[in-house]
Parts: C-alpha cells; sequence; structure tokens
C-alpha cells in the first residue's frame, strides 16, 4: 500500500504483555468509529514509505484513544518490540463520511481561501498543528500566512467550488507586510 493512498492512524505506543500484545493510541477525533478494526498498515521503515499490513486477532479499547491489540504472527515480546513506536496507517477510503460542512485536512490541499472582505487571499498549501488550534498555511502575495480553523475565523466550506471562506479581523493582513 503506498502511503500517499493512506491517512495516518495513530502510533504502536508499547508492548501490553510478554505474548506480543501492544497497546495503540489512536490519533482521532471518534477512536469508537475504530472498535471493529481488524488490520491496519504499519510503516517500518519511514525513508521508504513503506507500508505493511498487518491482521487483528483482537482489539479492545481501554481508555480515550488507547487499545490493547494482538496482532496476527506476533506471539512473542521479541517481534511485539519490532513494532513499538511505529506508525499506523488506514486506506483513504476508510475515513468515515464526514457532514456537508466538515473536512479532513488532507482534502483542504489546494483550496482557493476567500476573506469576507478581502476577497481571494490564496490557496492552502498546507495544515499546521500548532498544538490546541491548527492552521491553514496560505500561499499569499508570495508569503505563507497562517489562519486559524476556529469559529471565529472559519465560515464555510464549498467542496464542489473547492473554496474556504473566512472572516478576518481589521489589520489582519498587514501583520504578514
Amino acid at each position: 500500500m503506498n502511503k500517499e493512498e493512506c491517512f495516518y492512524l495513530g502510533k504502536i505506543t508499547k508492548l501490553h504483555s510478554f505474548k506480543g500484545e501492544l497497546e495503540i493510541f489512536l490519533d482521532v477525533d471518534q477512536p469508537e468509529a475504530y472498535r471493529e478494526l481488524d488490520m491496519f498498515y504499519v510503516e517500518i521503515n519511514p525513508k521508504q514509505s513503506l507500508l505493511v499490513p498487518h491482521f487483528l486477532e483482537e482489539l479492545q479499547q481501554k481508555r480515550d484513544k488507547h487499545f490493547r491489540v494482538r496482532i496476527e504472527d506476533i506471539d512473542s515480546e521479541e517481534l511485539a518490540m519490532t513494532l513499538v513506536n511505529k506508525a499506523i496507517y488506514l486506506p483513504l477510503e476508510d475515513l468515515p463520511e464526514l457532514g456537508e460542512d466538515q473536512f479532513y485536512y488532507h482534502e483542504i490541499i489546494g483550496f482557493e481561501v476567500i476573506d469576507e472582505e478581502h476577497g481571494k487571499v490564496g490557496q492552502v498549501s498546507s495544515v499546521a498543528d500548532q498544538g490546541a488550534n491548527h492552521m491553514l498555511v496560505v500561499e499569499h502575495d508570495e508569503k505563507e500566512i497562517l489562519i486559524p480553523i476556529n469559529n471565529a475565523f472559519f465560515k464555510g466550506i464549498d467542496k464542489t467550488k473547492k473554496e474556504i471562506y473566512i472572516t478576518t479581523p481589521d489589520g489582519f493582513f498587514e501583520l504578514f507586510s
């Protein structure tokens, strides 16, 4: 499986037992949507973007976003240790459907950002994770500007037109001059 065809699901965080069980952390908003997970891809070598399928024999939610897993053919501490701290992925088609005004960050790259007052601002080049705040990284007048993705700025999205609508406070764009 090609990494570009997948989304980052989380990470294998630690051993759970000496019998090869592991704990995974799902970096998702709704971990309960993955309770029936029967396989995922493990990134064995990040430099090569090599993803290898691993099939689950057992999956049990421990707390919040943490799950205990037993992976097929992983039955010892030694084998399990080779997977600790590895990233896990799923195919893009396994993403849950979102509402009309919701989006996944990977799907808005290239969308045009339109400000209520200033009109076209630029295109989204990426989304920056600033801890609690996520920011649209937008190419504007040959500079990168960061626009918070929150209710104060974000007003809507039209996925068909590939447009994101925002409202910025007075003087916002002057900060990037």
